[in-house]
């Protein structure tokens, strides 16, 4: 056929390429380039001494993954996209570490090449307090010890307040020279701190202090020591007082009773207790009416103040006692 019989038809085709030029995209392509370092003073910033983390993993556009080297420096060879993100997994983090940068960092090529991403990363520490019952007064929790709650500790300007447990934690602390202070209005004022109530902690980074303050209830063994002439169990207005008579407790402690004859032993801890009137020497010439050396035990329920009183008699009184009382017997006997 003649050329002027011919149909014909042309066809344009157009395609856009990387800025590279090696692979057909829309996306642009760049090489990304950080570091994942300890940040010690949590500025953001990288100054002299703040060395690398190694081994961190740090993803690009949610495809590339690489791990940080001894240096803590990462490189990607080339990844494409308009907005790529770079981001570091959290979990990777050695124990008690936390990002002081965003964790994601959004790299655009369009706007040319990018700086080297600084990810920083600092430990934070914690500091846990703990206020329970001592229940055996022996300083240490145990099961048998009882969690206190609504206590407060102040830590510094930062206030906490007991759970149910007895614990209260101040979290997301970087190392270093802290005053922890027990809040003595927020005590109940049945109990009474063991051990100091504001304490000195060296907290290092990242890591964990923990506080026990043990309470215990702020009871007291008190009682008289006393002539019961008529045994009605008290002291009446015709009746002696004993002043000056020591009381020994569980072989360790003496009081003594004053000028009404009364005694004191404060702070008693749970369990048994032995007092001993006059420390177990003879009293001469006076006699127990009631037991002159009893054992006291105390439970965690018991109430503040336990009394104990001694009662005693004179000889001569007793004795006197004891004949009107044959007198009257020889009378009965003689009537009937």
């Amino acid at each position: 056929r003649e050329a002027a019989d011919r149909d014909e038809m042309a066809i344009f085709t157009g395609l856009r390429v990387r800025f590279d030029t090696q692979v057909i995209s829309w996306d642009p392509a760049t090489a990304i380039s950080g570091v994942v370092f300890h940040d010690m003073n949590g500025d953001g910033l990288r100054q002299l001494g703040e060395e690398g983390l190694a081994g961190i993993p740090v993803t690009a556009a949610f495809t590339q993954r690489v791990l940080t080297d001894h240096e803590g420096r990462f490189h990607f060879k080339r990844v494409w996209g308009k907005a790529i993100p770079v981001h570091v997994e959290l979990a990777s983090l050695p124990a008690g570490y936390v990002l002081s940068t965003s964790q994601v960092q959004v790299v655009r090529p369009a706007a040319g090449p990018p700086p080297a991403l600084l990810f920083g990363a600092l430990g934070r520490g914690e500091v846990r307090g703990r206020v329970f019952y001592d229940v055996d007064g022996d300083g240490r929790y145990s099961a048998a010890d009882r969690g206190l709650e609504g206590v407060r500790f102040r830590l510094d300007s930062r206030t906490a307040q007991t759970d149910r447990s007895g614990w209260c934690f101040f979290r997301d602390l970087p190392g270093g020279r802290y005053t922890v202070t027990l809040i003595l209005d927020s005590l109940p004022l049945r109990y009474l701190p063991m051990v100091p109530v504001r304490r000195q902690i060296e907290l290092v980074e990242a890591g964990t202090v923990t506080l026990d303050m043990p309470v215990t209830v702020r009871r007291v063994i008190e009682g008289q020591v006393y002539l019961d002439e008529n045994d009605n169990r008290r002291l009446d207005l015709s009746e002696e007082a004993l002043q000056g008579m020591p009381i020994c407790v569980d072989g360790r402690r003496v009081v003594t009773t004053d000028v009404r004859g009364k005694f004191r032993v404060p702070e008693p801890s749970a369990g048994s207790h032995q007092l001993v009137l006059n420390c177990g020497m003879p009293l001469k010439e006076l006699l127990p009416l009631s037991s002159d050396q009893p054992t006291i035990s105390i439970g965690p329920d018991d109430p503040e103040t336990i009394t104990v009183d001694f009662r005693l008699i004179r000889k001569e009184t007793l004795l006197r006692e004891r004949i009107r009382e044959r007198r009257r017997a020889t009378e009965k006997v003689t009537e009937l």
